[in-house]
Parts: structure tokens; sequence; C-alpha cells
């Protein structure tokens, strides 16, 4: 774990990559929106466990995420006082039927429309497939170990840094 918290911590404290990581974001909503699915805000798909879904997140992810929340104080101590479940099948993030690090949301989580079937449903799976690689590109370009990690070890890695470790 010490290997992964170090790679993290170096993600969450390259701007440059952080940078391009939000760049790429705005590129995956473009895209999807183009399907035109529309995300309710439900809080359905934060609880992926119930559609058979494991979300995943790689270490530039998990920084960004992290480099995020510690910018958001408030959020963070709510994340500290609230839930305790950090499991692969509910995400700590979801308070009150809606996602709390909205903003700093993986890849998965932006790819993901819990309504969508059928042909946009492939589609969207094309479009995280094409964007997932483009991520990994990032990690070469800037020198960042990839780690390809269950959003449970995602969010113990982050806890960890939560937690003053």
């Amino acid at each position: 774990m010490d290997t992964l918290l170090k790679d993290i911590t170096k993600a969450a404290s390259d701007s440059k990559l952080c940078g391009m990581l939000a760049k790429l974001y705005r590129e995956v909503e473009e895209q999807l929106g183009q399907l035109e699915l529309v995300c309710r805000r439900c809080g359905k798909c934060c609880r992926f466990g119930e559609f058979g879904q494991e979300l995943l997140a790689s270490t530039a992810e998990v920084g960004y995420l992290w480099a995020w929340l510690r910018k958001q104080p408030s959020k963070l101590n709510r994340l500290l006082a609230g839930k305790t479940e950090w499991s692969h099948k509910v995400c700590p993030f979801l308070e009150d039927e809606s996602c709390t690090a909205r903003e700093a949301r993986a890849l998965g989580c932006r790819a993901f429309f819990c309504q969508a079937e059928g042909s946009k449903k492939e589609q969207m799976e094309n479009i995280y497939e094409g964007f997932h690689k483009r991520i990994g590109e990032l990690h070469k370009q800037r020198d960042v170990s990839y780690h390809y990690l269950g959003w449970a070890e995602a969010m113990s890695a982050v806890r960890s840094f939560v937690g003053g470790s």
C-alpha cells in the first residue's frame, strides 16, 4: 500500500496532470452529451453493486479526487464525520441520493448512466474504453505509475490520506 499511496500522492501533486485530466473529463461530458443521456442525479449509479458493476479508477483519477478533496474542507470534514461504509457496492460520497464529489468523480462514474440501454449503452461503453486508454497515456506522459483500482481499494487509499497516514 505504501507504493500505491506514493503514486497517488505524486498524481495529486502534479497540477499539470490534474489539468489534463480535467480537460479530458470535459471531453467525456461532451461526447456523452451527444448520446442525449441525462443524469437525473438520483444516486442509483452510486450504488454500482446493484447494477452488477464494479467501479474502477486509475492512479491519476484517485490522485485527482484527492487533490480536489484537499481544496474542499467542508466536503472532507463531512466525509470524515459521515459514512464509514467504504465498499465496492456503495460509494462513500453518496449523501442524500446525491454525489458530494461530482466535480472530481472518476471516469467510470461519468460514463455510466443507469437508464442507458441497447445501442446507447454500447456507445457509452465505447466512450469509456477510449477515454480510459487516454488516461493510461497520461500516466506515461507524466511518469505516474499506473494502477487500476477497484473503488473499495481506491477509497481505502483516500481514507489513509484523510486519516492522516
